[in-house]
Parts: C-alpha cells; structure tokens; sequence
C-alpha cells in the first residue's frame, strides 16, 4: 500500500478527533504521515498501530505517539475499539526555546500508571474536551497548555534514550 500524506484545515493549530471505529473511517488508517505531531489514546479495546517499522499492539490506556513526519498507520481489525486522537503542530512544543527530545512511539498503560501520572494525563484530556469546542476567550491558551502538559510528562517519564536534545 502506497502512504499518503495527511493535510488538514482547522482554526487552531490542532485537531482532537474521537474514533469509535465506524467503517466510513477505516481507510482512513492505512499507512500515512503529516507534519504534525500525533498522540493516540486508545479509550476501549485493542487496536494495531504501526509506527515506521515497528508494530505495536495497544490495549485500553495506552498511548501511541508518532512524531512528525513518521510512517504510521492504525489496524482496527481487532474488534471494536474506541481511540483519541489529538494531532499538533510541533512547533507548539518548539516555540519553547529548545530542542525537545523524542517520546517513545508506546506507552504503556501500566508504564502510566507506574510513573503516577495516570490521573494528570486524564485531567489534561478532560479539558482538551472542554475548551476543543469552547467560544470563551483564551480557549486556544488553555488548550494548549494541557496539550504541552501531557507531552511534558509524556517526555519526563518516557522520552526516548537521546537526552541530549534538549531539557525543557
């Protein structure tokens, strides 16, 4: 299968999108990149995910992330399951004056939990919910810091082994 590339158009920099595996989407998932950065949480059952050459099997809690530019795709031929899907651009966590390093592509739900952020990851993506469709002002500001705090405590506690990119 050839990969295709993603674009999107949204008023924010950002897209939260909440898949519970209708067939209408299903090609949706075959092999693709884009520019922006990808945090999949995958809300009920298991789902496949392919990132560049490794395949991995997530189950409920998990979190998959695919860094720009990065071949990926999602197998929902396991049965039903229900996924989160927020997609950024990077330069949201660029803008931050350093090199932010990378995160690993599988985050397992029981890693979660061992690194004691279960909770604060959950409370991010309730108010990534909240403001996502907010007309209130300063709704994108606090989008976005919840957005930076779940990729801050994803790269605390899981970044991958090249430290030397950056320390933020």
């Amino acid at each position: 299968m050839k990969p295709i590339y993603e674009k999107t158009k949204k008023r924010f920099s950002f897209r939260v999108s909440d898949y519970s595996g209708h067939k209408k989407v299903q090609g949706f998932y075959g092999l693709h990149w884009h520019r922006k950065m990808e945090i999949c949480k995958v809300l009920e059952g298991t789902c496949g995910f392919t990132v560049g050459d490794e395949s991995y099997t997530a189950e409920k809690g998990d979190i998959i992330f695919v860094n720009t530019g990065e071949l990926h795709s999602i197998d929902r031929n396991y049965g039903a399951c229900k996924i989160i899907i927020l997609t950024f651009d990077p330069a949201i966590l660029y803008n931050l004056g350093k090199q932010v390093g990378v995160i690993s592509s599988h985050v397992k739900y029981s890693d979660i939990k061992k690194a004691n952020i279960e909770d604060e990851i959950e409370k991010c993506l309730e108010n990534l919910g909240n403001e996502i469709n907010s007309t209130e002002k300063y709704s994108k500001i606090l989008f976005e810091a919840s957005l930076l705090k779940i990729c801050g405590l994803l790269l605390r506690n899981f970044e991958e082994c090249n430290k030397s990119k950056g320390d933020i």
